[in-house]
C-alpha cells in the first residue's frame, strides 16, 4: 500500500490530477494492471488528431473570408 500512497502523492504533487483520480490510476484493476487502459489512450490520441484537423480547417475558412 505504501507504493500506491507514494504514487498518488507524486501524481497530485505534479499537478497532473486530483487525489481521487490519482488513487484510481495507482490502484491495480481486476487484471492487476495500473494506469490508463490502452483504449483510453488510443481514443484520446484520435480525438487530438481530429480536433487539430478541425482547428486547421476552421483557420483556413477564416483566412478565406477575411477581407484584405
Amino acid at each position: 500500500m505504501a507504493g500506491v500512497a507514494s504514487t498518488v502523492a507524486a501524481l497530485v504533487e505534479s499537478g497532473l490530477t486530483y487525489e481521487e483520480r490519482a488513487r484510481e490510476l495507482a490502484t491495480p484493476n481486476h487484471a492487476g494492471r495500473i494506469g490508463f487502459a490502452p483504449f483510453q489512450q488510443q481514443n484520446n490520441n484520435a480525438n487530438i488528431h481530429r480536433i487539430t484537423a478541425r482547428i486547421k480547417e476552421l483557420q483556413r475558412a477564416v483566412e478565406r473570408t477575411e477581407p484584405e
